[in-house]
């Protein structure tokens, strides 16, 4: 599942910010997410994988000047509530990046 956001931000604001989401992120949901291996090949690409109510995800988020794009691997039980993903994705994008 692909989510991409337009914004009006230079690439290391963006960054910043999305940082800072995955940081409150991570506090809120501390109890809920197990085995969280995240990479950075680049400063603006984050490359993550975490289990969740016993499910795996996967993905990549790359920061570009003027778009955040998310690329999630949703297993397959997760399908049903995809769309209800996308949306949230999409939601908290835009959030951080107005």
């Amino acid at each position: 599942m692909i989510v991409s956001v337009s914004h009006p931000l230079d690439q290391e604001e963006a960054t910043a910010r999305l940082n800072k989401k995955l940081l409150e992120i991570k506090e809120k949901h501390q109890y809920e997410v197990r085995d969280l291996i995240e990479t950075r090949p680049d400063p603006h690409t984050l490359k993550f994988s975490f289990k969740a109510f016993g499910f795996g995800v996967s993905g990549i988020c790359e920061s570009k000047p003027g778009e955040v794009r998310m690329d999630l691997d949703l297993p397959f039980a997760a399908m049903v509530i995809r769309g209800m993903i996308e949306s949230q994705v999409k939601s908290e994008l835009k959030a951080v990046l107005a």
